[in-house]
């Protein structure tokens, strides 16, 4: 049997997570390019890391103060879209590669722990 506490304070987590995630990409969406891209890749704009620092801060801030199943199943399609997104995009575009998988991960992470917390497995 889930515990409504418990599911709330780890979607409340989760949120806190994403808006941390999310602030590290708007305060230094260029730096976070380059990260990504590594030695020999295709940076992405500052302007679309900024789109997706903005998307996840925003989700996150919203997870966070209203932890409650509904928003944590849209968070949860909200990341697994973006994983599925990413994954296929570095499927598509070999030279966009490393970027999609980088930025696919953490929305993978991210919607399997929204997904565990909906089903009352807050362990």
């Amino acid at each position: 049997m889930s515990d409504p506490a418990r599911s709330s304070t780890g979607a409340r987590v989760l949120g806190v997570a994403q808006l941390a995630a999310g602030s590290v990409l708007l305060a230094a969406p260029t730096r976070m390019a380059v990260l990504a891209a590594g030695p020999d890749g295709v940076r992405v704009p500052a302007w679309i890391v900024r789109v997706l620092g903005a998307r996840m801060a925003g989700q996150g801030a919203l997870e966070a103060a209203m932890p409650t199943r509904a928003v944590t199943v849209l968070g949860l399609a909200a990341d697994g879209l973006h994983a599925a997104s990413m994954f296929a995009l570095a499927a598509a575009q070999p030279r966009y590669r490393r970027v999609g998988v980088i930025a696919a991960l953490p929305a993978t992470v991210a919607a399997i722990r929204g997904a565990q917390i909906v089903r009352g497995g807050d362990a």
